[in-house]
C-alpha cells in the first residue's frame, strides 16, 4: 500500500483555506468584470452625451446669435436627456452674460424642478451639482433653496450656494453669507473676498457692521475689511481706526491698516505713526506704506528711519514709501554712501524692463 503523509493541520482547516482561496479568486474576477462593465457603460454614456451636445451646439449658437428662436433648441431635448441638457447649459452660462445669459435661463426654466430632489440626496457631490445648476441658471427664482443650502453639512455645497447668491447681486443675503463664513475655513481669505465683493457697494453697511463688531471672529472681520477696501468705502476709514483698538490678530490689524491706506484721511495719520513702532513687522510695514499715502512730506523723516528697521520686509516698504513720496534723491544718496539696505534701494529704483 502507498503511504500518505498526514497534513500538518486537520482536514477541516485545509478545506476552509481552499474555500477561502476560491472565494478570493472569484471575488477578484467578479470585481474585474464589474469594472470592465462599468467602463463600457460609462464609455457608452459619454459617447451618447457627446453626440447630444454635438447636435445641440449648432442650434445653441444660432439661438445665441438671434438667428433662431429658443424653442428650436428646446424641441431637440428629449425628456430622458433633460438633466444632461441642464449640465450643458451650465457650461455655456459660465462663458456668457447679459442677453445671452438671459436666453440660457429661459431655456433652463422648464427643467430646473428636476434638480430639486437632488438637494436632498445623501451624496454631497450630487447636492453640490444641484446647487450649481440652480445658482447658474435660476438664482433669482430659487433664492430660497440657495439660502437653505448655506446650512448644508458639506462645505462644498455651502461655498457653491454662497457664490451663487453673491453673483446674483443680492445684498440682502450678505448677513446670511457672513454668518456661514466660519465654516469655510478651507477657502482662502482672498477667494472669499473676491466672492463677496460681487454683492456690490450697496452691501458695504453690512460689512462695516461686521468689522465694527469686536465679538465677531477675527477672520470674518479681516474679510470684511478687505471687501470694504475693494469698495473704496470712505466711511470705513473711521471704523477701521476704532477697530484697531483691542485688535490683536495680526492679519486683522494689517487688513485694517490697508483699509485706512485705501480710504483714510490725514486725521488718521497719528494712529499710523504709533503703529510704525509696533512689535509686529507686518504691522510696521503696512503702517509705513499707509503713511506715504496719507501723511505726505511731513512723514519723510519717520519713514527714512524705518529703512534701518531690523526687518527687511519693513525696510522694503520704507524704501517704496519714500519713492512714492518722490524722494528718489534721498534714496540715491543713501545707496551711494553704502547704506546697509543699498541693494534693496537699487532694486526699487531700478527701471522696469520692457514688457
Amino acid at each position: 500500500m502507498t503511504a500518505t503523509l498526514p497534513l500538518p493541520f486537520g482536514d477541516e482547516i485545509f478545506w476552509l483555506l481552499s474555500l477561502s482561496i476560491v472565494v478570493v479568486v472569484v471575488s477578484a474576477v467578479a470585481l474585474t468584470v464589474a469594472a470592465v462593465l462599468l467602463r463600457i457603460r460609462n464609455n457608452r454614456v459619454a459617447r451618447r452625451w457627446t453626440a447630444l451636445e454635438a447636435a445641440w451646439d449648432p442650434v445653441m449658437l444660432a439661438v445665441l446669435a438671434g438667428d433662431r428662436p429658443p424653442g428650436d433648441l428646446s424641441r431637440t431635448v428629449a425628456v430622458a436627456d433633460a438633466r444632461q441638457f441642464l449640465t450643458y447649459l451650465v457650461r455655456y452660462a459660465r462663458r456668457v452674460k447679459g442677453r445671452d445669459r438671459a436666453v440660457l435661463e429661459r431655456l433652463a426654466e422648464p427643467y430646473l424642478p428636476l434638480v430639486l430632489g437632488e438637494l436632498r440626496d445623501r451624496r454631497a457631490e450630487r447636492r453640490a451639482a444641484a446647487v450649481q445648476v440652480l445658482g447658474e441658471l435660476g438664482a433669482h427664482p430659487y433664492r430660497t433653496q440657495l439660502v437653505d443650502a448655506l446650512d448644508d453639512p458639506a462645505p462644498l455645497v455651502v461655498v457653491i450656494a454662497a457664490e451663487a447668491l453673491a453673483r446674483d447681486y443680492a445684498p440682502a443675503h450678505a448677513p446670511a453669507l457672513l454668518e456661514r463664513l466660519a465654516r469655510l475655513e478651507l477657502w482662502t481669505v482672498r477667494f472669499l473676498v473676491s466672492m463677496l465683493q460681487r454683492m456690490g457697494p450697496e452691501s458695504a453697511g453690512i460689512f462695516r457692521g461686521a468689522l465694527a463688531d469686536a465679538a465677531r471672529p477675527a477672520r470674518l472681520r479681516t474679510i470684511a475689511a478687505n471687501v470694504l477696501a475693494v469698495f473704496n468705502d470712505l466711511p470705513a476709514g473711521d471704523v477701521a481706526v476704532h477697530a484697531l483698538d483691542g485688535a490683536d490678530d495680526t492679519d486683522l490689524r494689517v487688513a485694517l491698516i490697508r483699509l485706512i491706506d485705501r480710504v483714510g484721511t490725514a486725521d488718521h495719520v497719528p494712529v499710523l505713526r504709533r503703529l510704525v513702532a509696533d512689535p509686529v513687522p507686518a504691522v510696521r510695514g503696512a503702517a509705513v506704506r499707509a503713511l506715504a499715502t496719507l501723511g505726505g512730506d511731513a512723514e519723510t523723516a519717520l519713514i527714512r528711519r524705518a529703512i534701518d528697521d531690523d526687518s527687511h520686509w519693513v525696510a522694503i516698504h520704507a524704501v517704496r514709501a519714500l519713492r512714492t513720496l518722490g524722494r528718489a534723491d534721498l534714496l540715491a544718496t543713501l545707496a551711494a554712501h553704502g547704506h546697509g539696505r543699498a541693494s534693496a534701494i537699487h532694486e526699487v529704483l531700478a527701471p522696469e524692463g520692457p514688457g
